[in-house]
Order: C-alpha cells, then structure tokens, then sequence
C-alpha cells in the first residue's frame, strides 16, 4: 500500500513539473513550485516509512523548510519584480 501511495505521489509530481513548465501566470508558478516542494516532502516520507529508516525523516525536514525558504524568495523576487 505504501509503494502505491509513493508511485501515485511521484505521478502527481511528474504532472506538477509539467504544468509548473507550461504556465504564464507568476502567480500560478509560484503556487506550483509550492506543490512540487510538498509533494517532494511526502515522497521522502513515503520512503522513510517504507524503508523503516528515520535518518529519511531529518531529510524530510529539512527540504521542508528549504521548500518553504525557496517559495518565499521566488515570491520576493516576483514581488519585486512587479509580477506578482
């Protein structure tokens, strides 16, 4: 059952790269960039739990709170801009 959540997981980021690649809209992109970082989170938690490992669970964090950092700086920067 995990294995199936992980592959649905690595499906819907596939889909989220290529709509992330295909819009315009800053804002869009930005929404995205967001959803791709969550969604990178549950993919090394899926497999931290699959692989019974909790080394995985540190890695887990801390993309956490460098997806959080990265969407924060794209929106500042897009802000800036005058895009956003």
């Amino acid at each position: 059952m995990i294995l199936f959540a992980f592959c649905t997981v690595l499906a819907c980021m596939v889909l989220c790269l290529l709509l992330l690649l295909r819009v315009r809209e800053a804002f869009s992109r930005v929404l995205f960039l967001g959803l791709e970082s969550a969604l990178t989170i549950a993919a090394i938690v899926l497999w931290a739990v699959h692989t019974g490992e909790g080394m995985y669970l540190d890695v887990a964090l801390a993309f956490a709170v460098l997806g959080f950092m990265d969407v924060q700086f794209y929106a500042v920067y897009l802000r800036r801009k005058g895009e956003l």
